[in-house]
């Protein structure tokens, strides 16, 4: 999302400033004071000379005087290529947005002073009254919303759209009661608390059917000879049970991460491939290799050019070639 904001001050023309500002896809669910921070930041560096902004004492409006509370979400208060303005005067924290005709004061106040309150949960949004409320009155989603790539939709439910006017469509999976209490102030129980207290409250009903048995390190190993715990290399292990990829005609596919090239076993040698050490991870639009996270590519084909961090033979899923990647495999100097 592209956005231009600009500072104004009537009679201070020293003080204006434009700027351009692209916001990353990770931000559509951050509340708008993140927006107002970076802008701040901006602007105290270009303006040196000058007092510094503070985020308690400018607020945010669009075109037409609307005031729009900090504490609400980017993805609900704008689109692309808005125009905002930043001016001096505290604004809203939070709540329905606000025309600069109220007064200062009344901003925070303007639902109560209406009788009506707005429903925090996920998805609703709505203004009620409490007189009105019910266990059928909020048709609401259980679980935050998930924003991967340009997909939109919410971890409780299957449904993924692309389009930011069809992600606020999509119908909540729950019905209750409206509620004041923002979801992300609700901690999950702790298992280990949970099972505390029903320790405490006597439920002790399987404690005495099964004891516990304790094994040595040497039993484990002997039990268990693929585990962690046994004696093998991680390297081994990591790659257990890989497919071999040579063919009859001496050549084969190397199955090193960032790799995936064919090559003939007689040009194989130390320093033949250069690869990943981890997988690969999609946030957002962003592409990248765990084992590289400083260099993060949008399009998907500038991602695979990404260059290796680490630098060995190729490895082809045969024990002679794990053997050989194992004795070979060092940390590249870098690109």
């Amino acid at each position: 999302m592209k956005l231009y904001v600009h500072y104004e001050e009537a009679g201070q023309d020293e003080k204006a400033l434009t700027l351009k500002l692209t916001l990353p896809k990770s931000w559509a669910g951050q509340p708008l004071l993140q927006v107002l921070e970076l802008f701040i930041e901006s602007y105290n560096k270009k303006k040196t000379g000058l007092p510094p902004l503070d985020k308690d004492f400018v607020h945010m409006e669009k075109a037409g005087g609307v005031i729009l509370p900090v504490g609400n979400i980017v993805s609900d208060m704008l689109s692309d290529r808005d125009d905002l303005y930043v001016r001096p005067g505290p604004g809203p924290a939070r709540g329905k947005i606000a025309h600069l005709s109220s007064p200062p004061n009344a901003h925070a106040s303007s639902e109560s002073s209406t009788g009506l309150l707005r429903c925090k949960n996920y998805g609703c949004n709505q203004s009620f009254s409490e007189e009105n409320n019910s266990e059928e009155a909020c048709r609401f989603h259980k679980a935050p919303p998930v924003f991967h790539d340009t997909k939109k939709g919410w971890s409780c439910c299957a449904k993924r759209v692309y389009d930011w006017d069809e992600f606020h469509t999509i119908e909540g999976c729950t019905t209750g009661r409206h509620s004041l209490i923002d979801p992300k102030e609700i901690f999950a129980p702790s298992p280990t608390l949970a099972a505390a207290a029903q320790a405490e409250r006597g439920d002790r009903s399987n404690t005495s059917s099964a004891a516990t048995v304790i094994k040595s390190i040497d039993e484990f190993n002997q039990s268990n000879p693929n585990a962690a715990a046994a004696c093998k290399t991680a390297a081994s292990m990591t790659r257990a049970g890989t497919r071999c990829t040579v063919k009859p005609d001496g050549s084969a596919t190397c199955l090193n991460k960032g790799c995936q090239k064919d090559y003939l076993l007689k040009d194989n040698h130390p320093s033949a491939c250069r690869y990943h050490a981890a997988g690969p991870v999609f946030h957002d639009a962003g592409k990248y290799w765990y084992c590289c996270p400083g260099t993060v590519k949008y399009d998907f084909d500038d991602f695979l050019k990404i260059p290796g961090c680490m630098l060995s033979s190729h490895y082809d899923g045969s024990q002679e070639s794990l053997e050989a990647f194992t004795r070979h495999a060092k940390t590249s100097e870098g690109t």
